[in-house]
């Protein structure tokens, strides 16, 4: 049988495009005027940016990330201003200074170019790519086709690096490689519906590579929100999870078990909950009811049961206690407990706190990992870890 998954009870856990409006009788754009240099449109940012196969081990499969999440991204970031026909170098270099632009209205934040008036919803935010040059699984965001895809999503903006390897991270960033936008984006009128998924820290915001469909794993360099593995011996995999999620069931059924033979007692695997889809929490709950009632052997059997159906009605959650033995009464007395559900919420906001987005994720020693990783890859990351 195969070394039991532990779940610690204690945690610590803690611009749309510039709308454009076509000028009468223009149907293709004109070349610029007068002594405008020639000018290459913004390259357009709607495809997701490809990490470097050499610097950043991610899953092909990625998680289950909420669908109302990638949607009211999508909709923020066209708000803020991702366009492929707007010419920064136009505004940017030949027309830097605003009082000087007769065709720039600093109240509507408007601009004439090639005949066409753009409308730019965006902001003059500055835009800090924090990274790790040091990280060798980190996508680097500094590369010309990432610098674009951030550049895309404010273009109005001034995007500055820092490299934590030479240079102190911006105060209140928990990972790298991130982006933090200054205060100002707050004057937005998008800011409300993408505040949630925006992280408030001095000075401005962090907002995750993924919101801008950045795959990268992230080096924690806030080690005081590392989760405890409370005594563990052997290398504790830290994993987010959710019994909804496809890929999810793929690590537990398919990529576990091959782990779980080649390395024995040296790792160790705690799952933690990561409720991304609500209507899922009930299975959390009910896998906590059982450790309760049954200890680990239980939250190992519902664990399995879950991730073999993944229904989370009433009628299959307490058929499943039936089925798993426990106590009928208690059980469904635990099932409402507000201590368990405090506890599957906990470690969701663990999650968050240590910008995961997504299932499945996971946190081995100050690196997390994200997505269902093949069994090879983990093993390469497992050995290099026990050679430390």
């Amino acid at each position: 049988m195969p070394p039991k998954k532990t779940n610690s009870k204690k945690t610590t856990g803690k611009k749309t495009p510039a709308k454009k409006t076509v000028a009468k009788k223009t149907v293709t754009k004109k070349p610029a005027k007068k002594n405008v240099a020639k000018k290459r449109p913004v390259v357009a940012t709607t495809t997701p940016a490809v990490a470097s196969k050499s610097k950043t081990t991610v899953s092909k499969k990625s998680c289950c990330s909420s669908v109302g999440l990638k949607i009211v991204l999508f909709l923020a970031l066209v708000l803020l201003g991702i366009s492929s026909a707007v010419n920064i170098n136009y505004y940017q270099k030949e027309n830097a200074d605003k009082s000087a632009n007769t065709d720039f209205d600093k109240e509507q934040e408007r601009i004439v170019v090639d005949g066409n008036v753009w409308q730019n919803l965006g902001l003059l935010v500055e835009v800090k790519i924090v990274t790790d040059s040091t990280c060798e699984t980190c996508a680097d965001l500094t590369t010309e086709p990432m610098k674009q895809t951030i550049q895309g999503a404010f273009p109005f903006g001034e995007v500055v690096v820092i490299d934590v390897a030479k240079e102190e991270a911006p105060a209140g960033v928990v990972g790298v490689p991130t982006i933090v936008i200054d205060n100002k984006l707050e004057e937005s009128k998008i800011f409300p519906q993408i505040k949630p998924y925006l992280t408030k820290i001095e000075g401005g915001y962090e907002m995750p590579p993924a919101s801008l469909n950045i795959r990268s794993n992230t080096k924690v360099i806030d080690k005081s929100i590392l989760p405890s593995a409370d005594g563990e011996e052997g290398l504790v995999i830290f994993e987010y999870s959710e019994f909804a999620c496809p890929y999810c069931k793929r690590f537990a059924t398919e990529t576990w078990p091959v782990l779980s033979e080649k390395y024995g007692d040296q790792i160790k695997l705690d799952f933690r909950h990561f409720i991304v889809h609500p209507s899922a929490a009930p299975g959390s709950v009910a896998s906590e009811c059982a450790r309760k009632l049954g200890g680990d052997e239980k939250f190992e059997e519902m664990h399995d049961v879950l991730f073999r159906d993944q229904k989370f009605d009433e009628e299959s959650i307490l058929a499943y206690g039936e089925e798993l033995g426990l106590n009928t009464e208690e059980y469904t007395t635990c099932l409402n407990d507000p201590e368990i559900m405090e506890l599957v919420s906990k470690t969701s906001q663990e999650a968050k706190s240590l910008t995961i987005v997504g299932t499945p994720s996971f946190l081995i020693g100050d690196t997390i990992y994200r997505g269902a990783l093949p069994a090879e890859q983990f093993e390469e990351i497992i050995d290099k870890k026990l050679n430390q």
